[in-house]
């Protein structure tokens, strides 16, 4: 009987080990999934990790001052813990050893928006156009740099609408225009976005004339915005100086467009002279609207002839360029670019890309895609900023999951197995090696 009790227990024993052999693997899957699951910033949230790593960096500096990827490293985490002092410090000596890291690019601006230093954060930022086009950074720097652009125009409007009584006109140029959204006076709300559409291919056409500066849509929209223009974006005689001096534009370009019910364009453009504040030039073209983007044309080069520039046969070709002749593909775009102004530029992808898939060869279209993801990859405040690159571009870097899955799934069975009482029959593996436990034949049934 003591044989046969003892290898009952054996096989108790056995089984518990495998149970908790099972219960191991189960655990080591649920581990792998939970860190898969998670985002990075958990990673960074393991205090453990974090003290070896920044550990080793700094051993690797104390060795060697000039170790760039451990400079680098040490900068970029302080940043993306909000040290931003000792970040400064290691940013600004692995720009020493590599002046030219995107990575670095882009930490240090952020470092630099921390310190309320936003030109020379700009000026990092800038450097976007030096990073290569597979880089991932280049992205990032540009939005960013659009972004904080964007911010520091609306900045530069409100300074200026606050002394605007003191500002002068003297200094402005009439070859400096500033086009406004053009007025749309019929009944179909379908055909309002065409509004800003137009403004931008009248603005677009105008800068590829050699003597003319054009000024931004977004400084435009930061003064229609500071002028509560935003119910009706017309120029006249009483606002033109205004929008003039705090565009610092000479020349403000203004008009209006119908579409009748009978399928009738027509488009009216002129100009007002911010120093006099009489109206320049005045110029109309109407036609069929399956014709608009040859009537857009028209009214360019009329306006440009009424005005008194002389185009050389290059600028005209360079004007006279349709990006598309799809009405539907323009009004997307049309659209895209209403909501960009607004700042809502996930709404404003979501039109170009629906532009580009209605005619994938409108260029334009494509262009304002690629400029609205990077601002949107890259808007928002400075701490909204370091949080996503916290998540997306940990320093800490996912393959350390590994070994971390291993420590913990190792140590949570060594809590378990610490937790079991092994029998006194317990054998080490070699022991059990062989063995053959065979159990007797059970007792027959009892007799009825």
């Amino acid at each position: 009987m003591n044989l046969i009790s003892k290898k009952i227990r054996t096989i108790i024993v056995g089984k518990m080990k495998l149970l908790i052999i099972s219960f191991n693997l189960i655990l080591s899957l649920f581990l792998m999934i939970l860190l898969n699951s998670c985002s990075s910033t958990s990673l960074m949230d393991d205090p453990e990790l974090n003290k070896s790593q920044v550990n080793d960096w700094t051993d690797r500096i104390n060795k060697d001052s000039h170790d760039f990827e451990a400079l680098k490293n040490l900068g970029i985490y302080y940043m993306q813990v909000k040290e931003n002092e000792k970040a400064r410090y290691y940013l600004d000596h692995a720009l020493e050893e590599n002046p030219v890291d995107p990575a670095l690019f882009l930490y240090k601006g952020i470092n630099l928006e921390f310190f309320n230093k936003p030109e020379e954060a700009i000026s990092y930022y800038q450097k976007f156009d030096q990073v290569p086009f597979d880089s991932p950074y280049r992205e990032l720097l540009e939005g960013r740099y659009l972004w904080l652009k964007r911010q520091k125009i609306y900045s530069e409007v409100d300074s200026l609408a606050k002394v605007e009584d003191q500002s002068s006109l003297e200094n402005v140029s009439a070859s400096t225009l500033a086009v406004f959204p053009l007025m749309y006076h019929g009944f179909n709300e379908d055909y309002v976005p065409l509004s800003r559409g137009f403004s931008e291919m009248i603005s677009i056409d105008l800068a590829k004339v050699k003597n003319l500066t054009i000024l931004e849509r977004i400084r435009i929209q930061a003064v229609i915005d500071e002028l509560k223009f935003s119910q009706s974006p017309a120029v006249d005689q009483t606002t033109a100086p205004k929008a003039g001096k705090l565009l610092k534009a000479g020349t403000i370009v203004s008009g209006d467009y119908d579409i009748s019910e009978e399928k009738e364009f027509k488009i009216n453009l002129g100009s007002w002279d911010v120093q006099t504040s009489e109206r320049k030039s005045f110029v109309n073209v109407s036609g069929e609207l399956k014709d608009l983007f040859e009537l857009q044309k028209r009214v360019v080069f009329a306006f440009l002839e009424n005005t008194g520039i002389e185009l050389t046969q290059e600028e005209k070709e360079a004007i006279a360029y349709i990006p598309t002749q799809n009405l539907d593909a323009f009004l997307s775009y049309s659209r895209g670019l209403v909501q960009e102004d607004a700042g809502n530029f996930k709404e404003a992808e979501t039109f170009y890309q629906n532009a580009i898939q209605i005619d994938p060869n409108f260029n334009a279209a494509g262009n304002k895609l690629e400029t609205t993801q990077s601002i949107g990859k890259s808007s928002g405040s400075k701490e909204q900023m370091i949080t996503s690159l916290r998540t997306n571009d940990p320093v800490i870097k996912d393959q350390s999951s590994i070994n971390i899955v291993s420590n913990r799934q190792q140590n949570l069975g060594n809590n378990i197995s610490s937790n079991f009482i092994q029998g006194i029959d317990s054998r080490n593996p070699a022991q059990d090696q062989g063995l053959e436990l065979v159990l007797p034949e059970p007792p027959p049934p009892p007799a009825r």
